[in-house]
Order: structure tokens, then C-alpha cells, then sequence
């Protein structure tokens, strides 16, 4: 794989494993009620996703120019190099290919205004607004703070 960490290291396959398995088991509902949210959003603002569009356009053009598209190695085809383009027998458009090879880290780092969307989703609607804990005894922490039996505690 040629993706590589804030180091500049490839990513060990214990890493990436970590990062699909918080995405399947920690991500899923949060990750759907937070597109759902900037979806909604979006379908009522026009000129945010025209700006959303024109900053995606402009972005995967420069990374178009420069040829640092995704590009993948995988044991499963013998350890050659595989685009998303190498696929393309299996239904799906061209331009949906084009767009997934050019859809790197690198450029999504610099999709500010999207990032900018994003974060407001969250922000009007977190994903999860309230966690609660409470408690079956009391207990004292430091030596003075005292949370009785039953106390609810809301962050």
C-alpha cells in the first residue's frame, strides 16, 4: 500500500487492520447518523455544495497534474501495483474509477471547506450528544470528593 503515516512510514498491516475494525465496530452508527445529518444539511444549501463541488474540482485536478493517484499493492494479485481502474470490468463507470484513484489522504487534508461542512453537521447534531454514567455506591475520589449512590453524571 502507498499510503504512509505523519512520519512518512507505510502503515504496518496491524494498523490498517486497527483502523477497519474501529470503522466497522466503533463507527458504524455514529459515522451513518453523521452523513445523514450533512446530507440533510446539504439538500437545503446550494451554495454550500456548489462550493463543496468547485473546491473538490479544483483539488483533484492538482493532484490529476501532479500523478499522485491511488495506487495500491495487495497480496492477492501477486504483489504487483493495482489502480482502481484496474477493476473496471465489474459494472461500474469510468469516471467513478477516476475519482476514487485521484481520492487520496493527501487530498482530502486539503478539502477544507469540506472538512468545514462536516465539522457544522456535527457540531448542530453530534453523533452522540449525551453519554451518562451512574453510580451503585457512593465513592470518594482524591480523598475529598464525595459522588453518592445513585448520582448521575452527564458528559
Amino acid at each position: 500500500m502507498s499510503l504512509s503515516n505523519d512520519e512518512g512510514l507505510p502503515y504496518s498491516d496491524k494498523q490498517l487492520r486497527d483502523v477497519v475494525i474501529n470503522f466497522i465496530i466503533a463507527g458504524r452508527d455514529t459515522t451513518s447518523l453523521t452523513l445523514s445529518w450533512l446530507f440533510s444539511m446539504l439538500s437545503g444549501s446550494p451554495r454550500v455544495v456548489e462550493n463543496i463541488l468547485n473546491e473538490t474540482d479544483a483539488i483533484l485536478k492538482d493532484v490529476k497534474k501532479s500523478g499522485s493517484t491511488n495506487v495500491y499493492t495487495s497480496r492477492c494479485n501477486g504483489g504487483e501495483s493495482t489502480t482502481f481502474a484496474d477493476f473496471e470490468n465489474d459494472g461500474i463507470s469510468k469516471d467513478m474509477y477516476e475519482f476514487a484513484n485521484l481520492l487520496n489522504y493527501q487530498a482530502l487534508n486539503k478539502m477544507h471547506y469540506l472538512h468545514a461542512a462536516i465539522t457544522e453537521a456535527l457540531r448542530l447534531y453530534p453523533a452522540v450528544p449525551l453519554v451518562y454514567a451512574s453510580t451503585l455506591d457512593c465513592h470518594v475520589f482524591l480523598g475529598h470528593l464525595s459522588i453518592d449512590r445513585f448520582s448521575i453524571s452527564i458528559y
